[in-house]
């Protein structure tokens, strides 16, 4: 079964290219979308069998993931699909282990969940994720532990549900998940090493607005299950 890591980037660090370079000696395709990073510096730095699809402006983390899925549905027959982040959180271990617990259960969405210890969490991530998952539970009744994960694996066989989510942003990724449990597609949890490169000055997750938007969506979920009920 042919693996295919899809990495969404905006303006990456060298991370993105010790990742890329660890996951084609696992065995790996790499599909890496730049989300219209001004710096291109990074990307030039990426082996040739990079495969690298660019947005000519910044859309958001959920549109770069949706044009990978896109591109992936008309360019592959069957695969498995894991996306990453490129900031450094995610090892190609774990990728390379969620990989293989998603062929072995192609029906269902897989996690790579971290483990959140006060001692090397930021206090920010810490506290976010902790409210995120209970909120997440109150109004699904379903438990997941790292709902922010962006280390997640699936048959290419689930893109059509996957791409069906709305949100370009940080949002999309909470409504992939809200969407999995409206259709009932499975959620497993896969445990994962939990890193924080610098504190995750890497990232780019605002933590106002792009938390706004996530909690409104659970809030969005929850008004049209009364509506429906």
């Amino acid at each position: 079964m042919k693996y295919i890591a899809l990495i969404p980037a905006y303006c990456p660090g060298t991370p993105l290219v010790k990742l890329t370079e660890e996951l084609n000696e696992s065995g790996f395709t790499c599909l890496v979308v730049d989300d219209g990073s001004s710096d291109q510096s990074i990307f030039q730095m990426l082996g040739k069998d990079i495969v690298v699809l660019r947005h000519e402006a910044n859309k958001g983390k959920g549109a770069a993931m949706k044009t990978g899925m896109r591109f992936i549905q008309e360019n592959e027959v069957e695969c498995i699909v894991v996306t990453a982040d490129a900031d450094g959180q995610h090892l190609a271990t774990d990728i390379l282990h969620c990989g293989k617990i998603s062929e072995e259960n192609p029906e269902s969405l897989i996690l790579g969940v971290r483990q959140f210890n006060k001692e090397y969490v930021p206090m920010k991530s810490y506290y976010g994720n902790k409210i995120t998952e209970s909120i997440f539970n109150i109004f699904t009744g379903i438990h997941i532990s790292d709902t922010q994960t962006g280390l997640r694996a699936f048959h290419s066989s689930l893109i059509p549900h996957m791409l069906a989510p709305e949100g370009d942003r940080y949002e999309y990724e909470m409504n992939q998940l809200l969407y999995c449990v409206r259709k009932q597609i499975s959620i497993l949890e896969v445990p994962i090493t939990t890193v924080y490169e610098d504190n995750n000055k890497g990232s780019h997750f605002h933590p106002l607005r792009d938390s706004a938007l996530i909690y409104s969506q659970i809030l969005r979920y929850s008004a049209a299950n009364i509506i429906r009920f």
